[in-house]
């Protein structure tokens, strides 16, 4: 999670280095462990380190080897099988920075590195020989790349507020961007940003930038990869195991204690145990956080994820922790949000968590994020891929086999599955359908007039859902809202200084979820996700493993009153103000109105109240 941004004036002129100076400090918000920057002439490339692995207290960047320098966020996976094939340092292994492998793929692969790394990157090279910036962001987009670009200059950084620091880039915000940022879905798209001139480099992407020509190419497809063919689902199991065990390995690579989310769901569970186990073979302990609400007293704790996250800690010696979100703490984040900085607010618990990584020393937090979209992806899609490609019998067979003597279930699955296929086709008018239903609610009430009327002219583009497993998957990992909660993490975590991994969000993990036969994720004896949980079942106890998912009610209600009593905390401190919260987007009187109405009524009915909060996140943001 170290910082990076970097100048290209593609006119020629110098660099100024009081421009430079200005991004640095504004790149060295979260107190970074060193940093420094590199200029000659038209280019400057500057650096704020994280030491985080083992060899990042080895490594100075920007870093220069020749006519290449060097700036980059970068954690190299496969280091080992990299080393026989370039021109490394004549140092120990363990003494050579992810930094110096890059550069020497580079200087090896020319343009083609990126497809030989393993891992999480995003990285720019000055090349003094060809005059030409190039610039890649990893396979999965986990390290963010943002820029400004025009005929004179290139400015980029892995900090969407760094980049708008350059005093020559209008910080215009792009109304689209912020529109789409108040509907259900949220604003996800894999290019724009906040701001009307600054974009992003895609996932799996280069970009390379000389004074006259820009190209930009992408070096791995999920359309290209190839289906594996086994002979027995146990062999399946035993290639995906294998993998797993490879990608939480990778992400223990650190001086510094280890954390995991641990929700007592079969994703962050399957992490943690591994992890767990990885670290006690070193006489170490992990560290997890639960921000699930402890369930009411009378849940069973046989079928509920909360009691299981305990009982996993307990048996596998693990330091666990929970946090608990007061009104009080969450009415702050509404304004504190930095949501120009690509923060989005996920998950409010994930701030407390951050703030005691924070005083425990912890600079990784492995998430399972991720894995609910590819290879623990439960099998909605799996019907409907089936009637897509005309297996029309072998679709109404499995349905039938799956709910044998179950007619309404098999009546009702197949209903769904007609609705399902004519998604692609029907969705603009099934999404005014469902705009106007008795529970919808306006995301664009509380706006200022102008904006709620431009905002209603934009909509979410492409398809919400694709009929078949690996058409959805596919259309999940690259329509961006996998990327949106990354990207947003990513940008929380330097406050504290912490970074994000996602084991199944690891390259090899996705080519192999995308590679198996779909009949793999379809349901079985009753189960979905049948493979991901025999996968996972030599790590954690049977009952766990096949246990039902059993809704808590109650939870959700007490969310709904934390909501409630934040809310007239963030009245009560606002009110007075209201005058002078003036934006161009958000009408802060109508929000007031709204909530004193609210609550002088004693509403029963909560469900706008999320859509007030993402209000108040954009007030705050845009208040001129």
């Amino acid at each position: 999670m170290s910082g990076f941004f970097g100048i290209y004036n593609r006119n020629g002129k110098p660099v100024d280095k009081k421009i430079v100076t200005t991004m640095l400090d504004a790149m060295s918000y979260w107190n970074p462990d060193e940093h420094d920057t590199w200029t000659d002439g038209p280019v400057a490339l500057g650096h704020t380190m994280l030491w985080n692995t083992p060899e990042s207290k080895f490594e100075h960047l920007p870093l220069q080897n020749g006519a290449y320098i060097l700036t980059m966020d970068a954690r190299i996976d496969n280091r080992d099988e990299l080393v026989d094939k370039l021109e490394l340092p004549g140092r120990p292994l363990e003494e050579i920075g992810d930094s110096e492998f890059i550069l020497a793929a580079y200087k090896k692969w020319g343009e083609d590195c990126p497809k030989y790394l393993l891992g999480d990157f995003a990285f720019a090279i000055w090349d003094e020989k060809k005059q030409q910036m190039f610039c890649a962001r990893d396979h999965i987009g986990i390290k963010p790349f943002y820029y400004y670009l025009d005929d004179e200059k290139f400015i980029f950084s892995n900090s969407l507020s760094t980049v708008t620091t350059h005093q020559d880039i209008l910080k215009k915000l792009d109304d689209t961007s912020l529109a789409l940022f108040l509907t259900p879905k949220g604003f996800v798209d894999n290019k724009s940003t906040f701001f009307k001139e600054v974009k992003k480099v895609p996932a799996a992407s280069t970009l390379v930038i000389t004074s006259e020509n820009i190209s930009e190419a992408i070096y791995w497809d999920v359309k290209d990869i190839r289906p594996l063919y086994y002979n027995s689902v146990e062999q399946y199991t035993e290639h995906f195991r294998m993998l797993f065990e490879k990608a939480v390995e990778s992400r223990l690579r650190t001086l510094y204690p280890v954390a995991s989310h641990l929700s007592g769901g079969l994703d962050s569970s399957s992490i943690a145990v591994l992890a767990a186990r990885k670290l006690k073979k070193s006489s170490l302990s992990l560290h997890t956080f639960n921000w699930a609400q402890k369930p009411h007293e009378n849940a069973d704790p046989k079928h509920h994820e909360w009691y299981f996250s305990e009982r996993i800690a307990k048996t596998e010696g693990i330091k666990y922790h929970r946090v608990d979100l007061s009104p009080s703490y969450l009415s702050q984040l509404y304004s504190q949000v930095n949501l120009l900085n690509n923060d989005k607010g996920f998950f409010w618990e994930e701030y407390l968590i951050r703030d005691q990584a924070h005083s425990l020393n912890i600079r990784t937090i492995l998430s399972g994020w991720g894995g609910d979209q590819l290879v623990s992806y439960d099998g909605y899609a799996y019907y409907s891929g089936l009637f897509r490609k005309g297996h029309f019998m072998s679709a109404i067979y499995a349905i039938y086999e799956e709910y044998h003597g179950k007619s309404f279930r098999i009546l009702r699955t197949i209903r769904r599955t007609m609705r399902e296929l004519m998604y692609p086709i029907l969705y603009k008018y099934m999404d005014g359908y469902y705009k106007h239903r008795k529970n919808a609610y306006d995301p664009y009430l509380y706006c200022q007039d102008q904006f709620e009327k431009y905002a209603k002219t934009v909509t979410n583009k492409g398809s919400k859902f694709i009929p078949g497993v690996h058409e959805e998957q596919k259309y999940l990992l690259n329509e961006g809202a996998i990327q949106q909660r990354i990207e947003s993490w990513s940008a929380a975590g330097y406050d504290k200084k912490v970074e994000y991994t996602y084991p199944l969000l690891d390259k090899r993990i996705i080519e192999f979820s995308l590679a198996i036969p779909e009949e793999l994720y379809n349901k079985k004896n009753g189960y979905n996700r049948y493979f991901f949980r025999e996968a996972i079942s030599h790590l954690i106890d049977d009952d766990i493993v096949w246990a039902p998912k059993s809704p808590d009610l109650q939870a959700s209600y007490k969310r709904l009153e934390l909501y409630d009593e934040s809310l007239k905390i963030w009245l009560e401190t606002y009110t007075q103000q209201a005058k002078n919260l003036n934006s161009d987007y958000i009408d802060s009187e109508k929000i007031i109105t709204e909530l004193e109405n609210y609550f002088s009524q004693r509403s029963e009915n909560k469900a706008h109240l999320s859509s007030i909060i993402e209000s108040i996140i954009l007030l705050h943001k845009t208040l001129s």
